[in-house]
């Protein structure tokens, strides 16, 4: 049991690490990394919150009139308080070594990246319960990454700051963030519950 409660709270131990060695990255690196390594420490945070579906336990909690839905929504806001308090402080470190960092801009791309990612592990994790998904989230951050990188120059989603091209590119980062909150939504639904339409 006690491993099994490390486990569940390991996502939480790794934000906190991160809380704290991220805003060190930012105050000792050079103004001109800055942007990168921000990124960098977003993308780090965005994998753990992928990792708050893994529960080796999952079969156990199924079967608790809680259910295992309500549990991992639970576990999801948790670490989402803990990556919002470890980003923010990030981003504070970030603008102090460079005003004009973008924080902002930054905020919205991790933010969709997470989503999406969330969501797919998400999917993946209601297919295969208390199997280990620690392999999954930082190969599908490259790959989503990879495939940004790829798009057509009216999808793109990677510009510099100040080119024509920058407004254009996160909205559809907003777009795809929007996408990916509907996506987590739904692989975090219950599936015991019944839609109001069959009570009309």
């Amino acid at each position: 049991m006690a491993i099994r409660y490390l486990w569940r709270i390991r996502p939480l131990i790794a934000v906190a690490a991160v809380g704290l060695g991220g805003p060190a990255l930012l105050l000792l690196s050079n103004s001109d990394d800055v942007p990168l390594r921000l990124r960098l420490v977003g993308l780090v945070l965005a994998s753990l919150i992928a990792l708050t579906w893994e529960d080796r336990a999952a079969p156990l909690v199924t079967a608790t009139p809680a259910g295992l839905p309500a549990v991992q929504r639970g576990r999801i806001l948790l670490v989402l308080s803990g990556v919002a308090v470890a980003w923010g402080l990030t981003c504070l470190a970030a603008s102090v070594r460079a005003p004009d960092v973008g924080g902002w801009w930054a905020t919205l791309e991790v933010a969709a990246l997470a989503a999406l990612v969330t969501a797919i592990v998400g999917g993946l994790a209601r297919a295969r319960p208390a199997e280990s998904l620690a392999a999954y989230p930082l190969p599908l951050l490259i790959c989503l990454l990879l495939l940004a990188t790829r798009l057509p120059s009216r999808w793109t989603l990677i510009a510099a700051p100040g080119s024509p091209a920058w407004q254009d590119a996160h909205q559809r980062w907003a777009v795809l963030l929007l996408l990916g909150l509907m996506a987590v939504a739904y692989v975090a639904r219950d599936p015991a519950t019944q839609p109001l339409r069959r009570h009309l």
